[in-house]
């Protein structure tokens, strides 16, 4: 605890023991020599904290903060079944849903056409990276997750270590999959679709 010296008014730390009485404890003031009983000194008691106070909602860190949190960077559509994935700032992978075993992608595709599975598009096919630029707006980006089979990009192989950035209405061609990436929700999806929806759910 602190104490302030009868004498001199110096403020000190003592380390006292639990249970000692204090009227049997003297001490010798530093600053000014005194020795004094610790019973008659008075005690500092420590001014709590200020309370920070909430940052106003047109801080531009809070607005930041905000966007990450409520804005939907982007979806998939799949062009072959119609279903629609919903993106999320960060880096995911992409890959074939399994029914066997829980999927490995963070993003699983339902790659089931015609009522035939398609098996040639990976467990963990590419990665899909959203990051919310100092432009305030959210950049997504591909690359190959080691995929031995072609990624192609608008016709375009992305190479084995490339990550390229997506467009409104960029596709996705690979393994019998093909991913329209755009901005915003598909008209057959309603404004409010999906709001509680995880990452990569199907709206």
């Amino acid at each position: 605890m602190q104490i302030k010296c009868p004498i001199c008014g110096a403020k000190l730390n003592a380390n006292v023991p639990e249970g000692k009485d204090l009227s049997k404890i003297t001490f010798t003031c530093p600053v000014c020599n005194v020795v004094s009983p610790l019973s008659g000194c008075e005690r500092i008691v420590p001014k709590p904290a200020r309370p920070v106070p909430p940052k106003p909602v047109d801080d531009p860190e809070t607005r930041y903060e905000q966007k990450k949190q409520e804005d939907t960077p982007g979806y998939f559509v799949d062009e072959r079944n119609g279903n629609i994935y919903r993106l999320r700032p960060g880096k995911y992978t992409v890959g074939r849903k399994t029914y066997e075993s829980e999927s490995r992608a963070d993003i699983p595709i339902e790659t089931v056409y015609n009522g035939i599975l398609e098996k040639t598009f990976s467990r963990v096919h590419f990665y899909v990276n959203t990051v919310l630029g100092t432009d305030g707006i959210y950049h997504t980006y591909i690359s190959n997750a080691s995929n031995k089979d072609d990624i192609k990009l608008n016709g375009k192989i992305l190479g084995r270590k490339e990550e390229l950035g997506l467009q409104d209405g960029d596709k996705i061609y690979s393994g019998g999959v093909m991913l329209r990436f755009v901005k915003t929700a598909p008209a057959s999806s309603s404004p409010s679709a999906g709001d509680d929806i995880e990452d990569g759910t199907i709206i």
